[in-house]
């Protein structure tokens, strides 16, 4: 009798430990999974957020930025309470926070100084309209300002477009591909043109567009005209060698 319940007794206990290994398994994935979620939104918030200043983010959009790596920091702490790191992150956020709402932005586009900035930021801005769309889903932006910073990414997303166009068309036409050149210039100058209302950085591209675009156009004059000289001697001497030959011996 004493060996079945000690065999009992052992088998119960496995069944405990099995469980109790199944259940920490599950609270252990259930913690990474929360961890890898919230780590990813603040990753791709703090990506965002080094080109507040070039993208010209306005107050708003930087506060609900900083206040989204908040609630994620938040989240972190829910499975990882004692963690100092993450509670002095939070106050560094919050810190962020205050500056943003004394410091007014300047508004002004900064145009990127090489290729590889201007893809960087045009992957910004698509990050930040899905980023806002999801915060719109958590109810932490009103539809309004939501229209209102995408319309604001739209037109930084235009300015960005404009200056890789004229840096490329200047290459093209100093590479003599003055065709390239004119069909990309007026692409973009109709762009710009079809803007209601233009500020100074449109009203500064159009100019230096139109500029180009006229060099470029005169470049392509140029080479035509040359080249109707160019077959002129051919021309002349095929109608001497016709008349040679038709001369009497």
């Amino acid at each position: 009798m004493f060996m079945e319940m000690g065999i009992l007794l052992f088998v119960f206990s496995m069944i405990a430990v099995a469980i109790f290994v199944q259940v920490r398994k599950m609270i252990l994935t259930k913690k990474r999974q929360v961890l890898a979620v919230q780590r990813r939104s603040i990753e791709e918030t703090e990506i965002v957020l080094k080109y507040a200043t070039s993208l010209a983010f306005s107050t708003k959009l930087t506060i609900l930025l900083h206040q989204r790596i908040i609630a994620a920091l938040k989240n972190i702490l829910t499975v990882e309470p004692l963690n100092d790191k993450i509670k002095h992150h939070i106050t560094q956020q919050k810190m962020h926070i205050a500056t943003a709402k004394i410091v007014a932005p300047s508004g002004l586009f900064i145009e990127p100084v090489d290729e590889r900035t201007a893809i960087d930021l045009a992957r910004s801005i698509s990050r930040l309209k899905v980023i806002l769309r999801h915060e719109l889903h958590k109810r932490n932006i009103s539809l309004e300002d939501c229209v209102t910073e995408e319309s604001k990414l739209e037109k930084m997303r235009l300015k960005l477009r404009l200056s890789n166009c004229l840096i490329k068309a200047t290459t093209f036409f100093e590479h003599e591909k003055y065709s390239t050149a004119v069909k990309m210039l007026n692409e973009n100058i109709t762009l710009i043109e079809a803007v209601d209302l233009k500020d100074d950085f449109l009203i500064d591209k159009r100019d230096n567009m139109i500029k180009l675009l006229n060099k470029s156009t005169y470049q392509l004059a140029e080479i035509e005209a040359q080249s109707k000289l160019d077959e002129q001697p051919e021309k002349t001497s095929a109608l001497d060698t016709l008349f040679d030959q038709q001369q009497p011996q």
